[in-house]
Formats: C-alpha cells, structure tokens, sequence
C-alpha cells in the first residue's frame, strides 16, 4: 500500500459505498456548503501548490460532527470555520495517535474511519463511542504495527 491521491480516495470511498461530498485541501472548504456525509481533507493549503501533506476525516451527522486525523492532532482553524458553519449540537474528534511518523498510509486510516462510522455502524449517530471503538481496533503503544492493521483491514473488506 502507497500514498493515496484524491483520485484513489474517491475511488476506494465509491467501493466501500462511503457518502463523499468532498475532497480537497483545508482552504477549499471555504467555499463548499457542509451537509451530512464524509469530507477527506489535505491539511497543505491549495496556494502550497505542493500536491498534499497529509490526509484528515470529518463526518457530519444529523447535527453532530467527528473529525479524525491519524496522528491525533487538533482541528486546523480553517475546518473548525467550515464546522461552524453546520451548528453542530456536538463537534468532537479523535486524540489518539495511531499512525507511526514514517507511514504514509493516512489516506487509508481516514477511509477506514469514514467506513467504520458511515457505513458499518451507519445506524449509531453517537460518533464519540464510534471513534472510541474505532480506535480501539490499534495498538497505542506500538503505532509502526497500525500500518499492519490498517493493510491488513483493507484486504478483508476487498475479499468479498
């Protein structure tokens, strides 16, 4: 498994049946209406003109929003604006760090989260005790083996 671009992210979210509204970079919300479904976003700003950095999650839910980066880092300012915009009765996100610094592998972190709450548990609305047991599926302390993990569910969701 490699780094994934946005076009591999749409097509892997469109066979997992995951509801996409949007892919882009944090500045891009700016300009998009946020409705209930999964947002995949690159924390590098479009003006960067880089080709991205790292891949996040958010899901909005019947007024409840989760955001989830794999490295457990706070909401970047930009989304957090994009967020508020929706009025969400509760906005939470993941503090756990699951993915090691060498891997490149967020792309399929965040899918996996976005299908763990959208589509497997699509009928629970309560996102914080999806994140917990969606978390749980990592190791917390030996974070180089959540790439094994992460590969390893991937497989078992294409085997069918």
């Amino acid at each position: 498994m490699e780094l994934l671009t946005d076009r591999d992210i749409s097509n892997i979210a469109k066979a997992l049946k995951i509801p996409l509204r949007h892919i882009g970079f944090k500045d891009t919300f700016q300009r998009i209406k946020p409705v209930n479904g999964a947002y995949v976003i690159n924390l590098q700003s479009k003006q960067g003109n880089t080709g991205g950095s790292h891949w996040t999650g958010l899901i909005i839910k019947n007024g409840h929003v989760a955001y989830f980066d794999p490295f457990g880092l706070p909401v970047p300012i930009l989304i957090r604006q994009f967020v508020a915009r929706c009025k969400p009765k509760r906005f939470i996100y993941s503090q756990n760090d699951i993915q090691s610094l060498p891997s490149v592998l967020c792309g399929y972190f965040v899918l996996y989260f976005l299908y763990f709450c959208l589509v497997k548990h699509k009928n629970c609305d309560r996102l914080g005790l999806l994140i917990n047991k969606h978390n749980s599926i990592y190791q917390q302390e030996d974070r180089i083996d959540n790439d094994r993990i992460v590969q390893q569910l991937f497989r078992q969701l294409f085997q069918h």
